[in-house]
């Protein structure tokens, strides 16, 4: 022990004192003494340095720090759903995790507080405060991220916006010319005058006027020579001459009452607009208060009156009279929409699909119930038996032949079970005379049930049995009588029948396409509902598991093995607790490995008594170690030698070996 000095070195004899296991202790107290004790600094004085700290008390702690030498790591590890599992390492220049992305440093509400780097900081996002997380620097400007997810570089903003000063300028059009555009970098925009106008420019502001030449709206000018088109005089001082055109002969006064003779009145015109009309201001035959018979031509206008009428008449047929649509989509699913009381009557010419032995290439006609049971009748009748199946070879099958997998063809072939055993039509197993006698296996040994058949059955699903008053599969088919019946159902209501996907074992009516898929996809053992193939081998045969309801592949082993052809041989290595009564087990029958003659026989041949003149050796005596001087060292003991061994040196010994240790 490190810190601790053997004060002595006791030999078989020497008397223990006092002071020597004193000694002893006060070694043992100063190698723990919490400040002179040893250090486990990796002298031989001192103890081993430690390499691992752990939860107190544990042999195999599940928090810990471990010194990995070889890797030079200080590994932590914590407690995670009872599994030690390292969360980081520090290693030469790095602290690193021991997962990708599964560490955090601090939490949501225990933060650290600065953090000091000097180098790179790689992340993959960066959240300040609440905001979005960052997760890159944009250095190009041009593409964006669509959200505010990413921070633009002091060169990359510069570059951006010294591209779009450059590269902007200034779109503009005038009546004349065409879309014009000022380079704001490089062009001078200019604005100028034309006829009767001049321009000003003073500070940021452009000023357009109109000079002497040009007629104002409030100014008074003198007009000679001009032509005013349509012109709206207010009034006319009568000391000049107007010439009105020589096709005018009447004026409209704006405040009198005046009859329009073949003029057009735009009421669509910018400005104009009619107002006032009554029924009355209707030329004749415009009005049409009767629509039981209208107009062949958009010519007429309705009166609400006659609109309402008409309305609720037709509204008040339309519960009682029979309707025939044309062109029309009725939309069965739309909201508060249904079809009730359809018949065969009412489906569309070729609709309803009688004959399934040829059909339409699309899914737009139904099946008749009479159509699907006859086809599917048809098509099942032609594989509803073994020996239609692809994977089947029955050649002439006799009373109590079973199917055997023949790897060699690749398919099921038909023989009779013989040698050891024979199998009857029934099911029946029986082992033949001579082969195993009832004597060999009695109640004490009892058969394991996984001994029988396939060993697919344990002892406790072989004791479902008790109880069982009558056939199994008798009261099992009595419950079919409590489901729907599936030959010819009755269907109410609309009847769809789009073709379920392949394997669909739902509800669903069965197309003609979905039915010759399905039977398709039925023509081998391992295809059928209640049949589980797995790993074929030679000779392997079909049992019934009763737990998954299917026939299962076997191989026949244990005790009897059964070939290809049905030849039976029984195993050798028979239990030897189902020999007789079954108190021998195998390792005691091997004992008889090597007897030579009758075990009674050389029993009674040995020596048949012992005394002074015939004394046993010691050696002779348990595993034979001791021999007869060490015997004899008895001689004169009065009781029990440990007893007196263990009063002597109860306390002494105990400690000594607390010390050797």
């Amino acid at each position: 022990m490190a810190g601790y000095t053997r004060q002595s070195s006791l030999v078989d004899g020497d008397v223990i004192t006092a002071l020597l296991f004193n000694n002893e202790y006060n070694q043992l107290l100063a190698a723990f003494n919490n400040v002179t004790g040893h250090k486990h600094d990796g002298t031989a004085a001192e103890g081993p340095v430690i390499g691992l700290i752990g939860d107190a008390g544990l042999t195999t702690p599940l928090n810990k720090i471990l010194v990995d030498t070889s890797n030079d790591h200080l590994e932590f590890y914590v407690d995670v759903a009872s599994t030690s599992t390292e969360q980081f390492r520090v290693q030469d220049g790095a602290i690193v995790p021991s997962v990708d992305n599964d560490i955090d440093l601090g939490t949501s509400i225990l933060e650290f507080k600065d953090a000091y780097f000097d180098g790179t900081v790689n992340l993959d996002a960066l959240v300040i405060g609440t905001s979005t997380a960052i997760t890159s620097i944009d250095t190009d400007l041009t593409s964006v991220s669509a959200s505010d997810d990413t921070l633009a570089s002091a060169k990359a903003i510069k570059t951006y916006v010294d591209n779009v000063a450059t590269s902007s300028d200034l779109d503009f059009q005038a009546d004349t010319g065409g879309a014009l555009s000022v380079d704001l970098d490089s062009q001078t925009f200019t604005l100028t005058g034309g006829t009767g106008i001049d321009t000003v420019g003073s500070g940021q502001t452009v000023t357009f006027n109109i000079d002497s030449t040009v007629a104002t709206l409030t100014g008074t000018q003198i007009l000679t020579n001009k032509t005013l088109t349509t012109p709206v005089i207010s009034s006319i001082i009568n000391t000049g001459t107007l010439t009105l055109p020589t096709s005018t002969d009447t004026l409209v006064g704006r405040a009198t009452t005046d009859t329009l003779t073949n003029k057009t009145f735009n009421a669509n015109g910018t400005g104009n607009s009619i107002t006032n009309l009554e029924v009355a201001d209707f030329a004749s035959g415009v009005l049409d208060t009767d629509l039981t018979t209208v107009s062949a031509s958009d010519d007429t206008l309705a009166s609400a009156k006659s609109i309402k009428t008409y309305v609720d008449a037709q509204d008040a047929n339309i519960a009682s009279d029979t309707l025939t649509f044309t062109n029309k989509t009725f939309d069965a699913n739309g909201t508060g929409n249904s079809i009730t009381n359809l018949e065969v009557a009412d489906l569309a010419a070729g609709v309803l699909d009688t004959d399934l032995t040829s059909v339409s290439a699309t899914d737009n006609t139904l099946a008749s119930a009479k159509a699907i049971k006859t086809y599917v009748d048809s098509a099942v009748a032609t594989a509803n038996e073994l020996s239609e199946l692809t994977d089947v070879n029955i050649t002439t099958p006799a009373d109590g032949s079973v199917l055997f997998y023949d790897t060699a063809t690749s398919k099921w072939i038909d023989n009779v079970v013989s040698g050891d055993i024979t199998i009857a039509d029934t099911g029946v197993a029986a082992i033949s005379s001579g082969v195993i006698v009832n004597a060999d296996i009695n109640a004490s040994a009892a058969i394991d049930a996984t001994k029988i058949a396939g060993g697919t059955v344990d002892n406790t699903e072989f004791g479902y049995l008790n109880g069982v008053t009558s056939s199994i599969q008798t009261q099992l088919t009595s419950l079919d009588t409590l489901k729907a019946p599936l030959a010819s159902p009755t269907f109410t209501g609309t009847v769809s029948a789009p073709t379920p996907t392949a394997g669909d074992s739902s509800t669903k009516v069965a197309t003609t396409a979905f039915v010759t898929n399905a039977v398709a996809l039925e023509n081998e053992l391992s295809e059928m509902n209640d049949v589980a193939i797995t790993s074929v081998a030679d000779a392997d045969f079909l049992v019934y598991d009763s737990v998954s309801t299917k026939w299962e592949n076997q191989a026949i082993s244990g005790a009897i093995t059964i070939n290809n052809t049905g030849v039976s041989t029984l195993s050798s290595g028979v239990d030897a607790t189902k020999i007789a009564n079954g108190s021998v087990d195998n390792t005691e029958f091997q004992y008889l490995d090597g007897v030579t003659s009758s075990i009674q026989t050389q029993i009674n041949s040995k020596q048949a008594t012992i005394d002074a003149s015939n004394r046993l050796s010691a050696d002779l005596i348990h595993d034979g170690s001791v021999d007869n001087t060490e015997f004899g060292y008895l001689n004169g003991v009065t009781s029990a030698i440990q007893t007196q061994i263990d009063a002597r040196a109860s306390n002494g010994f105990a400690i000594a070996m607390a010390i050797a240790l």
